[in-house]
């Protein structure tokens, strides 16, 4: 297929083994040490905000954005496709056989979800401790979101209390 490229499965699961395993405190000052163990080169950073690495997956576009606030890391969100522009013959078949076989890769690390969410952005859910990981089909490209479990459960109670507003307003 010509619609785009996907992470290669072995340097997928050997991400998948790497977030399985490590422990950290997701802490600002651990960044650069996490950073450097995955071996991803940073393009960008703003001081006290957001970092940007590229993916050892040798896709031009994929990009991992890490973000971060008074010494506190909250997400890192990686793609684990290119981006598969509407404009891009495939591309939703594309993305839906990217997100199959991603989502196979991480069950051989992770086991199988806690959660699975249908609909039009389907994601798995792994809850490990004091780390989440999702795994989402968006629109462009297959996602995967690395965080706290704070930050996870601080996300899932915003989106629920504006879920609330919209259906009482």
């Amino acid at each position: 297929m010509t619609a785009g490229q996907m992470a290669d499965p072995a340097a997928a699961r050997a991400f998948f083994v790497f977030i399985r395993d490590l422990r950290w405190n997701w802490r600002s000052e651990e960044l650069p040490g996490v950073i450097e163990r995955l071996g991803w080169p940073i393009t960008s950073e703003v001081p006290n905000g957001a970092l940007t690495a590229i993916p050892s997956w040798g896709i031009d576009s994929a990009r991992a954005i890490i973000s971060r606030l008074d010494g506190e890391v909250f997400l890192m969100a990686v793609d684990l496709t290119d981006k598969a522009l509407p404009s891009v013959p495939g591309r939703v078949d594309f993305l839906q056989d990217a997100f199959v076989e991603m989502h196979a890769v991480a069950v051989t690390a992770l086991g199988p979800p806690d959660e699975r969410l249908p609909g039009d952005t389907p994601t798995s859910i792994w809850h490990m401790g004091p780390t989440t990981v999702q795994l989402s089909r968006r629109s462009v490209t297959v996602n995967l979101e690395w965080s706290s479990t704070v930050e996870y459960e601080r996300q899932k109670e915003y989106a629920e209390r504006m879920a609330e507003q919209g259906e009482d307003g």
